[in-house]
C-alpha cells in the first residue's frame, strides 16, 4: 500500500528496518518494534497540522483540496458560535415576545394590552358587591352599608293569651289518656318486688372520727444508757479537813506503771507519803509511801511521775 508503513513479520530478535527516514529495531522478546526517533501524528503522511497550527478543543477533518486531514473547529465550538439566524426554523417555532404576547387573549373583568404584555383587573365597586346580596325570612338586608340583620319572632306572654282551653280535649288532643284515666291505672298496679340485686362497689372511706379519751399510764420502761460526762464544775472554797473535796494531798501510787498529768486515780490505789532526804544531799531523796493511809473518793493526778514501783506525787480530790 502507498505511503503505509510495512514492517517484516517474525524477523529475528534486534533486526533492523528503515522506512520513511525512521529506523525500526524489533524486540522479539517483547514483540514490538522500536523506533530511532520520537513520532507524532504530523509523520502520518495524509495529515498536515504545520500549514495550519491546531488550536484547543479542534479536530482534524478531511480537506479534498489538499488530500489532507488538517485542524479544524469541532461540532461544540461550531454549536457555541451559531444562533438561532444559522438554524432554519421549522415547524417547531421559536419563542418570541410578539408570539407570546399575542398567544394571550383575556374577557369578563380581565382587560390585556398585547402590546405591553400586561393583564388589567376591574375591581367592582362597594355598591355594586352590595347590590348582589339578597336577604329573606326573619333576615333584613341594608344595601347602603351592607349590614344583614336578624329579627327574633314576636314572644307573647302565656297571660295576654285569652280563652284558652282547660282540657286536653280543648286543644283537639283526642289520643291523650285524662288525669282520672292515668290515676285509676295506676291504683290497679299491683307491685312485685323483684329479686334483690348484687352489692354494689364499697365506697370511699368516711372522715376519721373525733379522738379518744386518753388511756392509762403504761409501765416505766427501762433505763436508757448512761450519758455523757459532763464538764467538771466550779473548784470549791478550800477545806481544812483533810482528804476533802478539792483539798490537795502528796500522795504515792503504788506498782507498776506512772501517773499521768490529769489522769483521775481512785482514792483506794492512793496513800499518804512524805519525801525523805536521810543523808541530807537531794540525790539520795526517798519517796516514802508506806504508811498505809489510803485514801476515798476519786483524784486528779495534779503532777507527773516515771514508771517505778513507788510514785508520788500532788494529787486534788474531784469527788
Amino acid at each position: 500500500m502507498t505511503n503505509s508503513l510495512n514492517l517484516p513479520n517474525n524477523p529475528p530478535h534486534n533486526s533492523t528496518h528503515a522506512q520513511f527516514g525512521i529506523t525500526y529495531t524489533y524486540d522479539a522478546v517483547n514483540d514490538v518494534w522500536l523506533a530511532n526517533a520520537t513520532l507524532s501524528i504530523n509523520d502520518m503522511v495524509d495529515v498536515d497540522t504545520t500549514t495550519v497550527s491546531p488550536t484547543d478543543n479542534q479536530i482534524l477533518s478531511w480537506d479534498a483540496s489538499t488530500n489532507n486531514f488538517i485542524p479544524s473547529d469541532g461540532f461544540d465550538a461550531r454549536l457555541a458560535a451559531s444562533t438561532t439566524d444559522d438554524v432554519t426554523e421549522a415547524s417547531n417555532l421559536y419563542f418570541t415576545t410578539e408570539r407570546a404576547r399575542n398567544s394571550i387573549s383575556a374577557s369578563g373583568d380581565l382587560s390585556y394590552n398585547s402590546s405591553t404584555g400586561v393583564i388589567s383587573f376591574v375591581e367592582r365597586t362597594d355598591s355594586e358587591v352590595r347590590g348582589l346580596i339578597s336577604v329573606s325570612g326573619d333576615l333584613s338586608y341594608n344595601s347602603s352599608t351592607g349590614v344583614i340583620s336578624y329579627t327574633d319572632p314576636v314572644t307573647i306572654d302565656w297571660s295576654a293569651v285569652q280563652n284558652t282551653p282547660t282540657t286536653i280535649a280543648g286543644y283537639g288532643i283526642s289520643d291523650a289518656y285524662s288525669k282520672s284515666e292515668v290515676d285509676n291505672t295506676i291504683n290497679t298496679i299491683e307491685l312485685t318486688p323483684g329479686p334483690q340485686g348484687d352489692p354494689g362497689p364499697q365506697g370511699d372511706p368516711g372522715p376519721t372520727g373525733p379522738s379518744g379519751g386518753t388511756g392509762g399510764t403504761g409501765p416505766q420502761g427501762p433505763a436508757g444508757p448512761q450519758g455523757e460526762q459532763g464538764p467538771e464544775g466550779p473548784s470549791g472554797s478550800g477545806s481544812a479537813t483533810q482528804g476533802a473535796v478539792g483539798t490537795y494531798a502528796f500522795l504515792v501510787s503504788q506498782g507498776s506503771g506512772s501517773v499521768d498529768f490529769g489522769s483521775t486515780y481512785s482514792g483506794s490505789g492512793l496513800e499518804a507519803a512524805s519525801v525523805d532526804a536521810p543523808n541530807g544531799y537531794i540525790y539520795n531523796t526517798l519517796v516514802y509511801g508506806n504508811s498505809s493511809v489510803f485514801q476515798s473518793g476519786t483524784w486528779r493526778c495534779m503532777g507527773q511521775s516515771t514508771a517505778h514501783n513507788t510514785k508520788g506525787t500532788v494529787f486534788v480530790r474531784i469527788s
